[in-house]
């Protein structure tokens, strides 16, 4: 396969899944398939919902991104020798060579930026029957400079997508007709903004700006791109899919705690995407698709209404069907721990863009509770992975800090993450 590859390996880049993954479970190896947890009842198995109390998440706010997420940016804020920036280049001498050669080192290893804010979301229990619903906004960045030889003009390969989606779920526990079994199926409705950029770096001008980095203080300290010049295109795709799971609580054993297995399918019967290019181009990272007045027209020439986006880049944006089977053993106390787990996930994929080795689809974590205190560990794609939470009444806070690959083979190419989260809970 070619460098452009890896960036879109089996990780949430993979399926491109709308739902942000859970800072909880990624603390302890991204495990949730026979786990339920409050905080996403529909996103690791629809069977959740009919194992969950009645609840209320007022609100959620998370943010992530790797420990390398700025190195790019200010590479290139930098500039290079000539007119590079501007795309004028005065000649490919020794001075650009060199500049090409560490452009390469920067951007050996992809980097994202991402954010979620999630709407109020509710799961309602009554009998046997649950239902659950939530929306959540989330805005993704991967960037990355890739090669196609030591000899070849580095490309800038820039990717940015905001997802609107709203998830309903209907749970369902069949202990009545199988002891311990429950299950669930989830129905997503999905509004898909994405913009790319992949362009050599001696191409790169001061009008190709991403729509997630954009119009703030912060962000534009990071940026290379002018942030007064127009962004790239934007383009709009909508898409509908169910996802379906069953967990069965083991009761065969005599154990001190509770044996859990769970598996689940998401995006089956998903629609494909028709991106559009829409009129404005978001000019708020994460709400800017919600805010059209806060918006600037595409006016850089390069496309009009009529252009689609390239299959390539569109193909890039589908999803995927996934499957995720796990199993988990839990104990309510020991000593003076509470809420202890020990779980392992192992997620596949139907159309993976890189073929990945089994430990790149395997998934162990635990955790345990000491007062308001929550401590996780875990191992996603044979890298560590480490969490905390703090529970204060109906405030939840959280951090994970993990690895993934993103490559075929470990440690090809992998990416270190923080992750903090915010939530209020009732």
């Amino acid at each position: 396969m070619g460098e452009a590859e890896p960036l879109a390996a089996q990780h949430t880049g993979q399926t491109q899944r709308a739902v942000a993954p859970s800072v909880e479970a990624l603390g302890r190896g991204d495990v949730g398939a026979a786990l339920p947890e409050r905080a996403h009842p529909f996103s690791y198995n629809p069977a959740h919902s009919a194992a969950l109390p009645t609840q209320i998440t007022a609100f959620r706010i998370q943010g992530a991104g790797s420990g390398h997420v700025a190195d790019p940016l200010r590479h290139m804020s930098r500039g290079g020798p000539g007119e590079i920036l501007n795309g004028e280049p005065t000649d490919f001498d020794d001075d650009f060579q060199t500049f090409a050669d560490s452009t390469r080192r920067v951007g050996a290893r992809p980097s994202i930026l991402e954010a979620t804010i999630a709407l109020p979301s509710f799961v309602y229990r009554r009998g046997p029957y649950a239902v659950s619903g939530g929306a959540t906004v989330h805005s993704l960045l991967n960037q990355r400079f890739r090669s196609d030889g030591p000899d070849a003009i580095p490309i800038a390969d820039h990717r940015a997508r905001t997802d609107v989606t709203l998830s309903g779920t209907v749970g369902y526990d069949a202990s009545a007709h199988v002891p311990g079994l429950r299950l669930g199926v989830t129905l997503n409705a999905l509004q898909r903004y994405v913009s790319t950029l992949e362009r050599r770096i001696d191409r790169v001008r001061p009008t190709d700006k991403m729509p997630v980095v954009e119009s703030t203080p912060l962000l534009d300290q990071l940026t290379f791109f002018d942030s007064r010049a127009p962004q790239n295109p934007v383009w709009v795709g909508r898409n509908v899919s169910f996802d379906v799971g069953a967990m069965y609580t083991v009761s065969a054993f005599d154990l001190p705690g509770t044996l859990h297995v769970g598996a689940a399918a998401f995006d089956l019967w998903a629609s494909e995407f028709t991106f559009s290019l829409q009129d404005t181009a978001p000019r708020i990272p994460l709400l800017g698709p919600l805010l059209p007045d806060q918006s600037a027209p595409v006016v850089n020439g390069r496309v009009s209404p009529s252009d689609p986006l390239s299959d390539a880049q569109a193909e890039r944006f589908q999803i995927d069907p996934s499957v995720r089977v796990g199993a988990a053993y839990t104990q309510e106390a020991w000593g003076p721990f509470r809420n202890l787990a020990v779980a392992v996930d192992y997620q596949d994929y139907r159309r993976p863009s890189v073929e990945q080795s089994a430990l790149a689809h395997l998934h162990v974590g635990a955790e345990a509770q000491y007062d308001i205190l929550i401590a996780r560990l875990g191992i996603n794609q044979g890298y560590p992975t480490a969490g905390v939470g703090l529970r204060m009444g109906h405030i939840h806070v959280d951090y994970a800090f993990y690895g993934r690959e993103e490559g075929s083979s470990f440690r090809e190419t992998y990416n270190y993450v923080n992750t903090l989260q915010v939530a209020l809970r009732f």
